[in-house]
């Protein structure tokens, strides 16, 4: 059994992937971080500053779930960008769990499947 998180900044989830192709959701959730501003809103200086400290809690958040889940083998499917970002907020713990960096731009349950069907091929 190996654990596939799929991460973008709208959304996250984790799944369990059992040698029998079985997939089961640990945990599903939606991110509170902003688009794109409209006209008219903040200043570009403190939506920007705004924005980046919802990905900063965001990825602390889904670092608690990792933990929480305890663990061993676990494939992070993200864009490089943000992952480099994520890292920094990872507990040492759980960063020795993550055995595998899948760079890829999916969410959802269909990420799980992108993400298995991208490992297959690259074997």
């Amino acid at each position: 059994m190996y654990t596939i998180l799929v991460l973008d900044l709208t959304e996250a989830y984790c799944a369990d992937v059992y040698t029998d192709a079985e997939i089961v959701k640990r945990f599903g959730e939606s991110s509170l971080v902003p688009g794109k501003i409209k006209p008219g809103g903040q200043s570009a200086k403190r939506y920007s500053q705004n924005r980046q400290n919802a990905i900063t809690q965001w990825f602390k958040e889904i670092n608690r779930k990792l933990l929480s889940l305890n663990r061993d083998n676990i494939t992070v499917c993200m864009n490089d960008y943000y992952y480099k970002r994520f890292e920094k907020y990872l507990h040492p713990y759980v960063k020795d769990k993550i055995k595998k960096k899948v760079s890829y731009n999916a969410s959802g349950l269909s990420g799980i499947y992108d993400t298995l069907n991208q490992m297959e091929n690259n074997k």
